[in-house]
């Protein structure tokens, strides 16, 4: 569904390059006319050719240098998000810092790169802070982890922290969770 590597050609699939020349490469792309609406990937690597111990057992590291292709086929695309996952553990600490975590899955036809927000709340409703995270590609029908602290030390009480996550068009994913901060040693 999401593979684009068919409709790619090699101007040459071999390339050889002295110490420190760069070359550019020309790809052809042929999209079919009855490609799906949505993301569509594909990638294009190049490795060294060595002789790799071959009447021997030995051990060796190769490096591979890409590139990664991403092809958006316009068309009625569904865009869908959902945070399968956020969570502080414990539930319960007696200071901070407190670290969140939260897993995001792409239900959608095509990537998504959701610009996510923690907001946090004192029991009495005032905002104390928001907890931005960092913005990550998902591919469709995949999940990332994203973590985030809040830095607050000291604090007393049940706390509220609301996930925000805003992808595609406008539209924005949910979900909120309680903590509590008591510092019982000190009480």
């Amino acid at each position: 569904r999401y593979l684009a590597s068919p409709w790619f050609t090699l101007e040459q699939s071999e390339l050889t390059l002295a110490p420190k020349e760069t070359t550019q490469l020309i790809v052809l792309i042929n999209i079919p006319k009855d490609a799906l609406p949505g993301g569509h990937y594909a990638g294009i690597f190049f490795e060294p050719v060595e002789s790799k111990g071959l009447k021997q057992t030995v051990s060796y590291t190769s490096t591979q240098v890409g590139s990664l292709f991403g092809i958006t086929i316009a068309g009625d695309l569904k865009y869908d998000a959902l945070i399968k996952d956020f969570s502080t553990s414990p539930n319960l600490v007696e200071f901070g810092p407190i670290h969140f975590n939260a897993v995001i899955e792409n239900q959608s036809d095509t990537h998504i790169r959701p610009s996510s927000n923690i907001t946090i709340h004192d029991m009495i409703g005032r905002k104390l802070a928001d907890v931005p995270l960092s913005e990550i590609n998902i591919f469709p029908f995949t999940s990332r982890s994203l973590d985030g602290v809040w830095d607050n030390v000291w604090g007393f009480g049940r706390y509220t922290a609301t996930l925000t996550s805003t992808y595609g068009p406008g539209l924005v994913a949910s979900r909120t969770i309680y903590f509590w901060i008591m510092p019982y040693r000190l009480i």
